[in-house]
């Protein structure tokens, strides 16, 4: 995955779609931490973005990405061509589970301004304490989101 500031034009999309970009983080490059607002703000948004990042992926690959941060976990898996295979982020709430790193959600402001982020921004979120830009926050809390892909 490709690190992207946020709030910058996404170079992942069509830049006559102007989304702006959430969540791209990497390694190299520090990013803001704290919660996204009030405990119940920052329940709802978690609940939200956990929801899309579940149901509502666009842009799937067919590959996963692991977490920076984390670390690549690796167990031997004789059927991967390297005999290794990297485990892929698995994250569950409120009973749910959302395998994420491999697709996009896009959400739209109130305001009709459009983001994307990867699906691992809900694991940033809630494991690493990143904080995305408020407009991004509010358009997960009052905005809309994509339909799914269909394959």
């Amino acid at each position: 995955m490709t690190f992207q500031p946020d709030g910058s034009v996404s170079s992942y999309s069509d830049p006559q779609d102007h989304l702006l970009a959430a969540g791209w983080l990497s390694a190299a490059h520090p990013f803001d931490q704290g919660a996204t607002g009030e405990p119940s703000e920052h329940e709802l948004f978690c609940d939200r973005l956990f929801a899309a990042c579940r149901s509502n992926v666009v842009a799937k690959m067919r590959g996963y990405h692991f977490c920076e941060f984390c670390g690549p976990e690796a167990v031997r898996d004789a059927a991967a061509p390297s005999g290794w295979r990297v485990l892929d982020i698995v994250e569950e709430r409120n009973g749910l589970k959302a395998w994420l790193g491999n697709g996009e959600v896009r959400v739209t402001e109130p305001s009709g301004i459009r983001w994307t982020a990867p699906t691992m921004i809900y694991h940033y979120v809630v494991a690493h304490s990143y904080r995305p830009p408020r407009d991004f926050v509010e358009g997960v809390l009052r905005g809309t989101f994509d339909p799914p892909a269909t394959i």
